[in-house]
């Protein structure tokens, strides 16, 4: 049984009812419960709003629920990202014009962290594709190199050795 008075404990729950049972209605509940034991709690609104977003496709309210979050904490990562996807998910920027933030500071932090997970992405992807290309280098020059040793191997052979007589 969960203490109704521990929002941390309540919002722990909710999400493993969230994420193993698929009770997308009674981890709501949870959250639920979790905000009026403490309704300033960033962790509870930032897993509150995650769901709404996941489950009930209610973009509003996750919505809400997240700048809540990150009004009371701005440095709060997941809030602070999870507002950023729920608002491109609206068709709603962070900014005014995604090359130039606009002077909220919030959605300048906003735009910056995507860009900074944007080249982070890229550059996983440029290391990827990089590693990929030299295996297949490694590979084929070990291939070469079998294939040196195997006619090698056969020329010792083709000569003969002079003790075997």
């Amino acid at each position: 049984e969960v203490d109704p008075k521990d929002a941390i404990n309540l919002c722990n729950y909710a999400h493993l009812v969230e994420v193993f049972r698929k009770d997308y209605e009674r981890a709501e509940n949870l959250y639920k419960e979790a905000l009026c034991a403490d309704p300033c709690n960033v962790a509870v609104l930032c897993n509150y709003g995650h769901l709404l977003a996941r489950s009930s496709q209610d973009l509003e309210r996750a919505e809400e629920m997240l700048k809540k979050a990150v009004r009371l904490d701005p440095s709060y990562e997941d809030a602070v990202f999870g507002l950023s996807i729920i608002r491109s998910k609206m068709n709603a920027r962070p900014s005014k014009a995604p090359t130039s933030p606009s002077r909220n500071p919030l959605h300048e932090k906003m735009y910056q962290e995507l860009q900074r997970r944007r080249d982070v992405r890229s550059l996983q992807a440029d290391k990827k594709k990089e590693d990929e290309e030299q295996m297949q280098r490694a590979d084929r020059m070990a291939e070469m190199l079998l294939k040196e040793e195997e006619a090698d191997l056969e020329a010792k052979r083709g000569q003969g050795d002079p003790r075997e007589g």
